[in-house]
């Protein structure tokens, strides 16, 4: 039949051994001989798997014990760095580098047409501080970097008077006098020869401004003052370099800020930084003295003219300074024409608010050299901020916002938000003190929004790189930023883009800057100065809650003691449920009777008004809470509270110093800690 009554003999069907293949597929099968087999799989799996996780458990420790070490490797650029040998090492890196992309771009290292070499052509380049007086060149140093040569033409009815300069960030000193060399000769030659045989250069170079003192921006210091000393002692010029008409404005000790420095030569640098060769020390806001070379009578002094504050924006070193470059004289300039040692007036210039073909008076023009602070599209890294933990990052640990409320801690000096805060003192103090209750900064109607006008000018050609960096698919995820912007914004980061990239491509020895930027325009394509705007939009949201559902449910004053209101609960109203029908008992709120009854006690009321008060205490437990029903969604909650204190902490008060010694030292806030956790919000800020 078909089917067996007995187990069948396996033995007597199994294929010839000579067909190998079948023959292994019957072992493959069979239970007796594949159990063991597997069960020995089993047990090498697990015995892995226990080997690799002993192995990869002193890897996952030392991750957990090396995690706060690695977090902290900002501290190597703060007091690593520092020293010479460091910065011996990176000079040179970055001149190999620079020689290195200029052979790549088919630039090779000749110079053409008499033009210095460098990144960037932009010896053709100046920006119109004051029309024909101040100007400001960009000057390309190492592979990126970018120095300013800020010249000072004497005014246009004297005679022998050279040109002052005053240079900010001197990474590389000899390209540096090479690049004053080629703008001499290009732009200011031909008005203004040199006849005193000192030397090629036409432009006499007084001040050194350093924004902080990393040493791609300081590295050339020592070596231009030695040069500009060799050279002025060289011969006599009968050329006086002083401050000018900014003389008091030099130290306490009365000398001179220039006549009492070797060479003449000013090296200015925040009081805490450190910076190299530095000669004068600088807190916040005040304003740095500038050259005036005198001769015979005359005088070009910068500081009738101009005026350069320094604007303390602590983040990426302790003591980093924004220049604040205004076609304004500081405040604490007296602007008379002055005269000379023999009592002789100086001829006064005219200057440009006060010329008859610019009637009234303009807005204060701001060019701001931010060196790392702000870079176009970007900001430079916070080295010496506080340490910013993952939880304080809600963009990359969104999940942590869930935990926050509104007694959740701040910590306004760390990390992005302490970024942040300067990149708003840098909008804030644009304009400097004459937007305030002037008319200088009103001429169009007063509703400008401060800053906007002005000029940005980084310490780095970085343009490309930080607009490229916001298109990263790691910096766009699904429902980030972009989502939440207008078009407008992408298709202007998108532009600014495109046309950086096509400067930046030309080739080698043709590369066009992108730089300066106006303000208006990097209120746009800057990450950072879009999420100040957010930051405004949550502490306008959680202002306007307030006002909603706390303010608004307050009385006036006058109403809140008077007759006929509520009474001594200090003009709060309470919530109650409705009244019915006339009961046996009547609810009222405990502090309106006890404000009746002190009223009575003290004889401010009369009996009769106090009756009215009284009478009236039943209806106001029919009075609501709120105004209205609110919308569900826009009740307060943990989250929005928490983001518009960071919002109004952020954008209310000014950066804080690193240390309270440094806040003493700088006239800065001090940092938030120790005996207050309290930070100061200026309302009118």
């Amino acid at each position: 039949g078909g089917y067996y009554t007995r187990p069948p003999p396996r033995r007597r069907h199994l294929p010839s051994p000579s067909d190998a293949v079948q023959y292994l597929r019957e072992f493959r099968h069979t239970p007796c001989l594949m159990a063991p087999a597997a069960l020995a799989v089993l047990l090498a799996v697990a015995l892995t798997s226990l080997v690799g996780l002993a192995l990869a458990l002193p890897r996952f420790v030392l991750g957990l014990l090396l995690g706060p070490l690695v977090r902290r490797s900002y501290w190597l650029v703060e007091f690593v760095y520092r020293h010479r040998l460091a910065g011996w090492g990176h000079v040179r890196l970055m001149e190999i580098a620079g020689r290195s992309a200029k052979k790549k771009g088919g630039g090779g290292s000749k110079k053409e047409g008499g033009k210095p070499s460098g990144h960037s052509a932009t010896v053709d380049q100046r920006v119109e501080v004051v029309p024909g007086r101040v100007y400001v060149h960009p000057v390309p140093q190492f592979v990126d970097n970018l120095a300013y040569l800020v010249v000072c033409l004497p005014p246009p009815d004297t005679r022998h008077l050279p040109i002052t300069a005053v240079l900010v960030d001197c990474g590389d000193h000899a390209s540096a006098l090479e690049h004053a060399g080629a703008v001499y000769r290009r732009h200011y030659e031909k008005e203004h020869p040199r006849d005193d045989g000192r030397g090629e250069v036409g432009i006499e170079l007084c001040a050194m401004l350093c924004t902080h003192r990393h040493h791609d921006h300081t590295a050339g210091v020592r070596g231009m003052v030695r040069e500009l000393t060799r050279a002025r002692a060289g011969g006599e010029s009968g050329v006086a370099i002083t401050a000018g008409s900014a003389g008091n404005a030099s130290g306490p000790d009365g000398d001179d800020a220039y006549a009492s420095k070797p060479g003449n030569v000013v090296v200015a640098g925040a009081a805490i930084e450190g910076v190299p060769g530095c000669n004068l020390f600088l807190r916040d806001g005040c304003f740095v003295p500038l050259p005036c070379a005198s001769s015979g009578g005359e005088r070009n002094d910068m500081n009738e003219v101009v005026s350069v504050e320094a604007v303390a924006c602590p983040g990426h070193t302790r003591g980093s300074l924004v220049y604040a470059l205004r076609d304004r004289p500081a405040p604490c300039v007296a602007v008379d024409g002055g005269g000379d040692a023999n009592g002789k007036k100086a001829k006064r210039w005219k200057r440009p608010w006060e010329r008859p073909d610019r009637p009234g008076r303009h807005a204060a023009s701001s060019h701001l050299f931010t060196g790392d602070v702000v870079f176009t599209g970007g900001s430079g890294v916070p080295f010496e901020a506080d340490l910013e933990r993952t939880s304080d990052d809600f963009l990359k640990n969104p999940g942590a916002l869930r935990g926050k409320h509104g007694g959740s801690r701040i910590r306004p000096g760390a990390g992005a938000l302490s970024t942040e805060r300067c990149f708003a003192e840098v909008l804030v103090r644009a304009d400097g003190p004459w937007r305030d209750g002037s008319a200088a900064s009103h001429s169009d109607g007063g509703g400008a929004a401060p800053g906007r006008g002005a000029l940005i000018y980084p310490g780095h050609e970085y343009t490309t790189d930080c607009l490229l960096r916001q298109f990263h698919p790691r910096n766009v995820p699904p429902g980030g930023e972009w989502t939440r912007c207008p078009p407008s914004t992408f298709f202007e980061v998108a532009s600014s883009y495109f046309v950086a990239a096509h400067r930046r491509a030309l080739p080698a020895g043709q590369r066009l800057l992108t730089v300066p930027t106006p303000m208006a325009r990097e209120l746009v394509v800057n990450p950072n100065y879009r999420s100040l705007r957010r930051r405004a939009d949550h502490a306008v949201r959680a202002l306007a809650l307030w006002y909603e559902y706390g303010c608004r449910t307050r009385l006036p004053d006058d109403e809140a003691g008077g007759g006929g209101g509520a009474g001594g609960n200090g003009g709060t109203r309470d919530a109650g449920s409705a009244a019915g029908p006339p009961s046996v008992f009547t609810t009222v709120f405990t502090s309106d009777l006890d404000g009746v009854v002190s009223d009575l006690r003290s004889s401010r009321v009369d009996r009769r008004s106090a009756a009215d008060r009284i009478d009236a205490l039943r209806r106001r437990m029919d009075d609501d809470l709120v105004s209205r029903r609110p919308v569900p969604g826009r009740l307060p909650d943990h989250k929005s509270v928490y983001l518009g204190v960071v919002a109004l902490c952020a954008l209310g008060s000014r950066p804080c110093a690193a240390t309270a010694s440094d806040a003493s030292v700088m006239g800065m806030a001090r940092p938030a800690g120790g005996g207050t956790d309290l930070v100061p919000i200026s309302r009118r800020r």
